[in-house]
């Protein structure tokens, strides 16, 4: 897989995170395939590009997930006009939800910039994109030092920006807090 902003962490290691992750929340992930070998005819299939990488189900609420990583700055033309179409074909269409799974940060423990995930809504992500855009065409891990003074000083970066979408790692999952809009279609330990 492609690296993104200088790290080392790759997508398919966040999708084994995302199936464990569903799992652990009670549901069900199933993985769309980029591409498979017909068993008949030995050919390559290709499926329509820009499909998500997840459908997911918590109970009877379905959702699809696209799964991004990059190190310390996600660039918003990785998520490509495919992909983009399809989410607004879920959203709109559909009136099902679709989510933006963003790993950023280069190891868990890191001192300085540590591993944080995000469950993003589509609307939602969108909606940061043109904040960040105003500045840049990709947002930063955290606007610090070498960054746009006002990207600065506004907090224009992923872990303000994205803060209540921000997940919780326990257990060797990622978990959404009480507060995520997600946590309420998952059933949870009394």
């Amino acid at each position: 897989m492609r690296r993104n902003g200088g790290g080392s962490l790759k997508e398919r290691q966040v999708q084994r995170e995302v199936t464990l992750s569903v799992k652990a929340w009670g549901g069900y992930s199933a993985c769309t395939q980029d591409a498979t070998v017909c068993p008949k005819c030995k050919h390559m299939i290709v499926p329509s590009r820009g499909r998500p990488d997840f459908f997911c189900y918590l109970g009877r609420y379905g959702f699809v997930v696209e799964v991004k990583s990059a190190a310390l700055n996600f660039s918003f033309s990785d998520l490509g006009e495919k992909q983009r179409e399809w989410g607004q074909w879920f959203v709109m269409d559909r009136h099902s939800d679709w989510y933006l799974w963003l790993s950023m940060g280069t190891r868990l423990n890191h001192p300085e910039y540590p591993r944080r995930t995000w469950l993003i809504p589509l609307r939602d992500f969108l909606a940061v994109e043109a904040i960040v855009r105003e500045y840049q065409k990709s947002i930063p891990y955290q606007a610090g030092k070498g960054h746009n003074v006002e990207m600065q000083l506004r907090h224009i970066d992923a872990v303000h920006l994205l803060a209540p979408y921000e997940l919780e790692r326990r257990d060797g999952v990622w978990w959404l807090p009480v507060c995520h809009a997600l946590s309420d279609k998952i059933e949870r330990p009394l």
